[in-house]
């Protein structure tokens, strides 16, 4: 049922504030040959035995999902394209593929929705894997050359690129931690991927601009990143050993990637300190997803794996995927993110829970800290809500939803939960009423 909030608006979003949703090619599409679906394959590896298969079908059933998010009021939709798909032999390209994509664009912008383009979101040709995936230095110019020929295919319907989603999680899960494919735990090669992946969205923001052009108009195209964040919090915030650990991870984890981009200096963990100019500024806007935060106790470094994370009685609970519920934290990053002077676009922000009211306290009282950041001075244009749809969680497999809309994996069938109809509400106002946040608050404080 819509919810039919009344109230008076009390934290109103800046006009034109881009609302929407997230998903990824190989969460939702279905029917993907890649280094994730061979991997699934083998066995063993998917938390809840399943394999991501027909995942959604999103990529027949695209239509039909896009009137859901229009029906929902949204005015923004980030979607990836999938490279195995484009580019399933090195080399070759696969123009039914193209025009599919150019399908979904259209259909998107028929709909009166800004569509924000993913180049990658995880996975890999088996081909580029085949030649050691982004460890191999060479997969800077595949990049290069699959992100020039998808600028030239796509580049007319498309205004808002990201090249590379979450490159830290995806170096830490695949290299550091050995829980993605391939499943290693080298430092050295973890270290090898992000700094490929640096130079790779270096090149994406030039290639983008070089062939669309960058004449500062509406039309020019924006090039964006999606770095994954996490806000480290000491545990004991009057531990000076705890404080300098959480200060440490921030700059490890989230910073760095961010400064080169900023500075062109490539410092730990991806180099030694050198200059790469055309690194320097390479980004329109900065994107990022946010998730949790992470409590720190000194010598406690392996927390990046946030399967069991520390809990504190501030947080509002602990979602599906392990995660707390910590609103406060987006505030603290968007308000760190201010030093970097770009446009932020929140580009993920969801929770998999079975409670849907507690999905819709976790958007109401998110929203309520980026707005206070709105109001501090930060130029936030945009929060995507991951995801539309429930879909394939990685390594997890079908079991966490994060969906506005519930997918029933056997039949296909869509229905939106009631928290779709709260975030819709919020859209229509571009606000958030004092009855949402009254009810949420003490939601929040059972």
């Amino acid at each position: 049922m819509p919810d039919k909030s009344e109230g008076n608006v009390v934290l109103k979003f800046p006009k034109g504030f881009l609302w929407g949703s997230a998903i990824s090619a190989y969460q939702t599409e279905g029917g993907n040959n890649n280094q994730w679906s061979v991997w699934e394959s083998k066995g063993g590896h998917i938390k809840d035995g399943s394999v991501c298969g027909m995942a959604c079908d999103f990529y027949h059933l695209y239509e039909r999902d896009l009137d859901i998010a229009k029906e929902l009021g949204h005015n923004t939709f980030r979607f990836s394209v999938e490279w195995a798909r484009i580019e399933p032999k090195k080399g070759e390209w696969n123009k039914k593929e193209v025009e599919h994509y150019r399908d979904v664009l259209k259909a998107i912008k028929k709909r009166g929705i800004t569509p924000l383009v993913t180049l990658h979101h995880f996975t890999n040709p088996l081909w580029m894997e085949g030649e050691g995936g982004w460890v191999n230095p060479k997969s800077v110019d595949y990049f290069k050359r699959y992100t020039s020929y998808l600028a030239q295919e796509l580049g007319d319907l498309v205004n808002l690129w990201t090249a590379i989603n979450e490159p830290t999680a995806y170096a830490s899960a695949s290299y550091m931690l050995g829980k993605f494919p391939p499943q290693v735990s080298d430092m050295d090669q973890y270290q090898s991927v992000l700094r490929n992946m640096l130079l790779a969205t270096a090149n994406a923001y030039h290639e983008i601009h070089d062939i669309l052009g960058r004449n500062i108009t509406r039309s020019a195209p924006k090039v964006g990143t999606v770095k994954d964040m996490q806000y480290f919090q000491p545990y004991d915030e009057n531990n000076p050993k705890d404080r300098n650990e959480a200060s440490f991870l921030h700059k490890f984890y989230n910073a760095s990637f961010l400064d080169a981009l900023k500075t062109g200096k490539i410092t730990p963990p991806m180099g030694t300190g050198e200059q790469i100019d055309t690194v320097k500024d390479a980004f329109d806007f900065l994107g990022f997803n946010y998730y949790s935060r992470m409590l720190i106790r000194a010598g406690a470094r392996e927390v990046l794996d946030a399967d069991k994370p520390l809990t504190r009685k501030d947080s509002l609970g602990i979602t599906d995927m392990g995660y707390e519920i910590y609103p406060e934290g987006i505030y603290h990053l968007i308000k760190w993110l201010k030093s970097y002077s770009k446009p932020i676009y929140i580009t993920e922000n969801g929770v998999a829970v079975q409670d849907d009211e507690r999905r819709a306290m976790s958007i109401v009282l998110h929203l309520e800290q980026v707005h206070r950041a709105i109001k501090e001075g930060a130029d936030v244009k945009a929060y995507l809500y991951w995801s539309l749809i429930d879909n394939f969680e990685w390594d997890s497999g079908f079991d966490k939803k994060f969906g506005l809309v519930e997918v029933d994996y056997r039949t296909q069938e869509r229905k939106p939960r009631p928290s779709a109809y709260v975030y819709k509400a919020i859209i229509e106002k571009n606000g958030i009423t004092d009855v949402m946040l009254n009810k949420y608050r003490k939601l929040a404080a059972r």
